[in-house]
Order: structure tokens, then C-alpha cells, then sequence
């Protein structure tokens, strides 16, 4: 089952998207920013993080930094659930590459089809990886016998 991270200073909000999600994922919760870290901080294994950005102590952009910062944590999908609308939040969002920017109020149908879309094209990714990885192993040994045989001539 996919692991999901909800970060949502709102105790209700956070509650009611946990409820939500849950039929579908695992979620852990963290009331803010600085609880997502120390979370993150015992359990890199998340498939997505879903925050807002106006939390108290550490905020949405500080969260997002922090996960991208970090070679373990930097792969994982990262969407903001906000309720700053305006052009140049959403802007500054996705220029600092933020993989969604969901604004609150928002549809439950949003909120799942943007979750599910970063999960599928997280697991594409992973598989290509996995592909490209196999494809090198597969070859290498071939190369190696074939340069050694050469040198023996």
C-alpha cells in the first residue's frame, strides 16, 4: 500500500483528508512543517507528501526544501494543498518545481486524480530506472568477456 504524508496545520482539514485517503493509502499525519521533518526524519519510505504552505515553525516552502535537499528524499512526489490562490504563490510553487499545487477549497476528485497521477508517474519512473538498470547488467558482462577475449589475442 502507498504511504502518504499529510501535513495540514488545520486539525479538521488534515483529519478529513486522512479519512479520505485512507481508503486508498497509508497516511501518517504531522500537525506542521517541523513534525513532517522529525517524521521524515525516522521513516524516509513515503510515496508522496501532500502539505500546505502557510503552517506555523516551519512552512510548506521550508518542508519542500528540506525534502529536496535530501538525496533520499528528493525522488518523492510533493504536492501543495493551499489556500493561497494568487498568480505569484502559485508561480513561486511550481518554479521551485513543486510537483502539484492544489488550492483549497478543493474537490475531493482533484485531490485524488492529482494524487494518483504523481503516484503513476512516480512508479514510471522507477520502472524505467529499474529497466535501464537491468539493460546495463545484462550488458556489461557480455562487454567484459568480449574486451577480455580481445586482449588475449
Amino acid at each position: 500500500m502507498k504511504k502518504i504524508l499529510v501535513v495540514e496545520d488545520d486539525t479538521v482539514l488534515r483529519e478529513n483528508i486522512t479519512i479520505i485517503l485512507e481508503e486508498e493509502y497509508s497516511v501518517i499525519e504531522a500537525e506542521n512543517g517541523s513534525k513532517a521533518i522529525s517524521i521524515l526524519e525516522q521513516d524516509q519510505n513515503f510515496d508522496l507528501i501532500l502539505s500546505d504552505i502557510m503552517m506555523p515553525n516551519v512552512d510548506g516552502y521550508e518542508l519542500y526544501d528540506y525534502t529536496k535537499s535530501s538525496e533520499i528524499l528528493s525522488d518523492i512526489p510533493f504536492i501543495f494543498l493551499t489556500a493561497r490562490a494568487d498568480y505569484s504563490s502559485i508561480r513561486k510553487g511550481m518554479n521551485l518545481g513543486v510537483d502539484d499545487y492544489i488550492i483549497k477549497p478543493f474537490a475531493i476528485d482533484d485531490l485524488l486524480n492529482g494524487i494518483k497521477t504523481r503516484l503513476i508517474k512516480k512508479d514510471k519512473a522507477v520502472k524505467k530506472f529499474e529497466d535501464l538498470k537491468n539493460n546495463i547488467s545484462l550488458f556489461i558482462p557480455h562487454e567484459l568477456r568480449r574486451v577480455s577475449s580481445e586482449s588475449q589475442m
